[in-house]
């Protein structure tokens, strides 16, 4: 049983390196060949605004497959959707909401010091969640 579960890793282990290789393969011929005047240019091109493009939609009314009709049922279906609907709300009357006082008000919109933020960077750890950039503070 043992032997057969540590085939079974190693074909699973084998195939995401194949997998990695290719995925490498086509990184490299792309940057290799990527933006130049080439088939596989081309090729990514037009792969791309095959995906994008929408050529049928199903409505209610059944399927719709010109260009102009694909359209106006887009448009209808964000119309309806997104319709603003005029209806009364209720208002809230006679309640007396806590409020910060003028002092605690100041305190929160202060400007932050060069040394606070130096502060609070170095003494958070680094491993945790990645900046805009996907590095970490370790990095």
């Amino acid at each position: 049983m043992k032997d057969i579960r540590r085939n079974q890793d190693l074909i699973w282990k084998n195939m995401h390196y194949k997998e990695s290789i290719l995925k490498q393969n086509s990184r490299y011929r792309w940057i290799k060949e990527g933006d130049n005047n080439t088939k596989c240019f081309h090729f990514v091109v037009n792969f791309r605004a095959r995906r994008n493009s929408i050529v049928l939609i199903k409505t209610p009314n059944g399927l719709v497959k010109d260009v102009c009709g694909v359209n106006e049922a887009i448009k209808n279906h964000f119309e309806a959707r997104f319709h603003k609907c005029f209806m009364p709300r209720p208002r809230l009357q006679n309640i007396n909401f806590k409020s910060l006082s003028i002092v605690d008000r100041d305190r929160v919109e202060e400007v932050f010091s060069e040394e606070e933020i130096k502060r609070v960077v170095f003494e958070g750890d680094g491993d945790k969640s990645p900046g805009p950039d996907g590095f970490n503070l370790v990095f």
